[in-house]
């Protein structure tokens, strides 16, 4: 899905519509994609009622909770923003298609001068978005994965420890 050289040189966006596609975009139909009533209930149910509804053990998990409350919902509203705006998108995404068509329809037999501007200029996006992709699930992954594995080291350590010292554990926000 995200390679530097694109498969199809004359597919414009197709990575930002194979996401748009992933998130319950549908740029063939009118209606919202059923993934973002599922998006809904996941936020309800493993985010929104057990940060509310249940106590904490202190003051400081109570304040790290909500925060973790506010960064997602702000995520999921920014997520459902992006939703409620799927006709313009839609619309957009129809205008691009068409224009590609009317370049590429010109130069069927050999490509001209357009189209090997928009063949170049796709693959430019193709490779910068394919490397900020990686760049965000690299960054991602590190940002939890670090405080796991400063959790697990301090396991170990008080498990080798003769004196009983505690267990840090290290909380991702």
């Amino acid at each position: 899905m995200l390679e530097l050289i694109p498969r199809d040189s004359r597919a414009v966006l197709s990575i930002v519509k194979q996401l748009l596609r992933l998130s319950g975009f549908n740029q063939d139909t009118e209606r919202i994609g059923r993934i973002n009533l599922l998006n809904l209930f996941i936020y309800v149910t493993a985010l929104l009622v057990p940060k509310v509804c249940f106590p904490y053990p202190s003051s400081s998990a109570m304040i790290q909770g909500l925060a973790e409350l506010i960064f997602f919902t702000n995520v999921y509203v920014g997520f459902f923003c992006l939703i409620l705006q799927h006709d313009p998108y839609r619309k957009l995404l129809h205008t691009i298609d068409t224009f590609v068509n009317i370049v590429y329809r010109s130069s069927r037999e050999q490509v001209s001068l357009p189209g090997r501007t928009l063949i170049s200029l796709n693959m430019k996006i193709q490779k910068v978005f394919s490397i900020y992709c990686y760049y965000v699930a690299a960054t991602a992954s590190t940002y939890w994965t670090i405080p796991c594995l400063m959790t697990y080291r301090s396991m170990y350590k008080a498990s080798l420890s003769q004196n009983g010292s505690s267990i840090q554990f290290y909380p991702n926000l």
